[in-house]
């Protein structure tokens, strides 16, 4: 990421987006309630693109809207649902194929990306 934008989860559900281009004078981009429990962690994937992990049992990919481009609201790309408990954490591999979602029953959870999907290939107990 250019480090032109940073966005933090809130605890109503809530994705928060900033320009930081002038970091004396940040400017919200958004504010979109994608949840529907707190938001535990956001990191970003690529420039324009997030994971999040929530205690809604949920892991979402979020498009990012392009910093004056047309669209000002983000996008939920792919959803995986079905967690046996609220999300602590996720993160992607380094090529953007795989997502790792820990949960607060002690699971680590692996999957695939796939276009608009997340397909499960492995639990870690």
């Amino acid at each position: 990421p250019s480090g032109r934008v940073v966005v933090a989860g809130t605890l109503n559900g809530t994705l928060v987006g900033w320009d930081v281009s002038s970091p004396a004078s940040p400017r919200q981009l958004f504010a979109a309630p994608l949840a529907k429990a707190n938001v535990e962690y956001v990191a970003f994937m690529s420039e324009n693109r997030v994971v999040m992990a929530s205690d809604d049992t949920t892991v979402r990919i979020i498009e990012l809207p392009q910093v004056g481009g047309a669209s000002a609201e983000p996008v939920v790309a792919a959803t995986l649902v079905g967690a046996p408990k609220e999300v602590a954490n996720a993160d992607v591999s380094a090529d953007g194929t795989l997502v790792a979602a820990a949960s607060y029953d002690g699971s680590t959870r692996i999957y695939r990306m796939g276009t608009g999907t997340l397909q499960p290939i492995a639990t870690i107990p």
